[in-house]
């Protein structure tokens, strides 16, 4: 590739067209996520509480989750037998976890809760690990911190998640007619939601 006459012979087009086809896991002991010795969600009562607020006031506005999936994600997880503390998770599964937790807490006393600090820096560095990977579990993850950023008025990383989720969202191809993708009917209506979610936050 020639930019202003020279060679960049070390410069390939691959590295931002090409697939990331390995799936990010963490392991639950993993003191990059939170510094401690595992990531633990808060106690069940607590947490079904902020679910359940979230799936009431947040998801019927913006129905980036598939409900039943999002709950067997939860469930495996608060389920998770403290032995096997090296049992791996998807980063997009805890990212999309503590951001949930995350939003329903900011509406609440708890918002400025070692609690609620620790939903969000689980979440962030969740989200960090996979920013750069143009999928629907990454644009899922996007469209959940852009709503957790207005609920909190932190206009900044707002601004930052909206242009990533629009641009992965134009190189999923979630602007154009579904018809032309061979999808089964739950892919199809995950790609139409979450293209109308980042429609609308664009906006």
């Amino acid at each position: 590739m020639k930019v202003s006459g020279l060679d960049h012979p070390d410069f390939s087009t691959d590295t931002f067209f090409t697939r990331m086809s390995k799936v990010q896991t963490v392991r639950m002991n993993s003191p990059k996520l939170n510094g401690t010795s595992s990531i633990k969600v808060p106690p069940r009562m607590i947490s079904d509480l902020l679910l359940t607020t979230f799936f009431q006031e947040w998801h019927p506005l913006f129905p980036v989750l598939h409900r039943p999936t999002f709950l067997q994600i939860y469930e495996n997880f608060v389920n998770l037998d403290n032995s096997a503390l090296d049992y791996p998770r998807k980063h997009h599964e805890i990212a999309q976890l503590f951001l949930v937790l995350a939003i329903s807490s900011s509406q609440t006393e708890a918002r400025n809760s070692p609690e609620h600090e620790n939903f969000e820096k689980n979440w962030q560095l969740s989200l960090d690990a996979i920013l750069m990977e143009p999928t629907m579990e990454t644009l899922q993850c996007l469209v959940l911190a852009q709503i957790y950023c207005m609920s909190i008025g932190e206009n900044v990383r707002l601004v930052q998640y909206r242009n990533l989720a629009v641009g992965i969202a134009l190189r999923l191809g979630l602007n154009q007619n579904q018809k032309n993708f061979s999808l089964n009917a739950l892919a199809g209506e995950m790609r139409k939601r979450v293209f109308w979610c980042v429609y609308c936050l664009d906006k």
